[in-house]
């Protein structure tokens, strides 16, 4: 089965599942991410075997709290939207084959869905506040993303809603 480590967190899928750490991707690092402004990325891309491509963006605040002075909202809109205007170019002009076959079947999936993975503290202190009201934040991205996934679910390891892999 695959898994893939981001933030210590280990996202396990089914097998017959392809996983690949987008953000790791020497297509987007060499060649995508030099188109000015400078393009971002999710942490994941996961293709299921009934071609659903899932989107993932991880964050796990447990034991840092969030320094970007732009709107979390924003900045997850930006790598969804910058993702999606890669994968394209990306399985035409990517080198490496792995990059090129997952970017193809990608832009084939029947179904786009975006998985915002969030960890918070447990317990809120001065130290480790919470960085956002999870229910708000997944409204408020289902109206910024409603034309890619009008379903968006934000997540965390303990409220996983049904999805198809495990995080431990």
């Amino acid at each position: 089965m695959p898994a893939i480590t981001i933030d210590g967190l280990v996202f396990t899928f089914p097998q017959g599942w392809i996983v690949e750490k987008y953000d790791d991707w020497a297509f987007h690092q060499n060649r995508f991410q030099s188109i000015p402004p400078g393009r971002k990325a999710v942490d994941l891309i996961a293709i299921s075997p009934n071609k659903t491509l899932y989107l993932l963006e991880v964050k796990d605040y447990r034991h840092y709290s969030r320094s970007k002075s732009i709107e979390l909202t924003d900045e997850i809109t930006i790598k969804v939207v910058d993702t999606l205007a890669a994968l394209i170019p990306a399985k035409i002009h990517a080198n490496n084959s792995n990059e090129k076959d997952c970017a193809r079947k990608a832009t084939q999936a029947n179904e786009i869905h975006i998985v915002f993975h969030l960890e918070q503290p447990a317990v809120h202190s001065k130290l480790y506040p919470q960085v956002t009201n999870t229910a708000n934040l997944q409204q408020r991205l289902r109206q910024m993303l409603r034309a890619v996934d009008p379903h968006l679910k934000v997540v965390s390891k303990n409220t996983m809603q049904s999805l198809p892999w495990t995080v431990t």
